[in-house]
């Protein structure tokens, strides 16, 4: 059995592999340091709805996306985010 907190120690442990991937693909730190606000804002939204983070559905990603266009952010900033969130 999975417990909460494995799963919580396995998101952060493949985020932090995901970073790393990315600066060794010479992103800009400016770079990574989005797709980690992004991302755990995203695995943060699956844990207040007790999904896990590893089979995120549709229903679950459009739920985030209607969370980010109730917050009136640009289209950017949510392509920003829907971005981390694909990665």
């Amino acid at each position: 059995m999975v417990t909460e907190e494995g799963l919580l120690a396995d998101s952060a442990r493949v985020l932090s592999a995901f970073l790393v991937s990315l600066q060794g693909r010479n992103a800009s730190p400016g770079t990574v340091s989005e797709y980690r606000r992004h991302a755990t804002e995203f695995l943060a939204f699956l844990e207040s709805r007790g999904c896990d983070w590893r089979t995120p559905d549709r229903t679950v990603v459009r739920a985030y996306l209607a969370g980010l266009a109730d917050r009136d952010l640009s289209a950017s900033s949510v392509a920003g985010r829907l971005a981390a969130v694909r990665s």
